[in-house]
């Protein structure tokens, strides 16, 4: 699982929203990552 204050980041400035609960399966996980993506680019 990803900290929470880092995907709180990612998803507000990637998405304009907060973040939904913790992803429990691959496809949840999967949105995340590209989330996570392209915050870090």
């Amino acid at each position: 699982m990803l900290p929470q204050p880092l995907r709180l980041a990612a998803y507000q400035a990637v998405a304009g929203s907060a973040p939904p609960v913790q992803p429990r399966t691959f496809e949840q996980m999967t949105v995340e990552m590209k989330i996570l993506t392209k915050f870090a680019i």
